[in-house]
């Protein structure tokens, strides 16, 4: 290879090597930052009382971060607070498949389905989250909650049944 044919080889896989390296530090940035200003921007707009506005962002976040169970809580929980409870129900689950570990997601699913009526299914929650979190009084408080609401349901259906 000749002086100035090496030189243009070595510029050229230079030139590739570290267009590569701009390119993939880009698509970090705007990933990450994507990534933050999705949960940032739809918790602050459902914080501000924009909950429909927040939710988009939050489900727009997610079809690029599908895996983020946290933006998925958060979202669980801005549709719940928006009078859906089904689906928070049903983002409050993709969240707990994606990190059944955290008690907290447990806990918010049993809040759901507590508020969609399925007090079986949030007494379950409810126990699991107590399970890998015995510590937090909180989680206890609402298993007791449901447990009382069970009861209470199991007392006036044994009432209605013998008149």
């Amino acid at each position: 290879m000749t002086g100035p044919t090496m030189v243009k080889h070595i510029v050229t896989r230079w030139s590739i090597k570290v267009g590569l390296n701009i390119i993939l530090w880009i698509a970090f940035a705007v990933t990450a930052f994507g990534f933050f200003l999705g949960g940032f921007i739809g918790k602050w707009l459902v914080d501000m009382g924009r909950p429909r506005e927040g939710i988009a962002v939050y489900r727009s976040a997610l079809m690029i971060y599908p895996w983020n169970a946290a933006m998925r809580n958060d979202l669980g929980l801005a549709l719940l607070a928006h009078g859906d409870a089904t689906g928070a129900v049903d983002e409050l689950r993709k969240a707990v498949a994606l990190r059944p570990d955290v008690a907290k997601l447990h806990n918010h699913l049993g809040f759901a389905l507590f508020k969609d009526g399925d007090i079986e299914g949030a007494i379950q929650e409810f126990q699991e989250a107590v399970r890998l979190a015995p510590e937090h009084e909180d989680y206890r408080r609402d298993l007791d909650m449901a447990i009382v609401v069970r009861k209470k349901e199991q007392r006036s259906d044994t009432a209605g049944g013998s008149k």
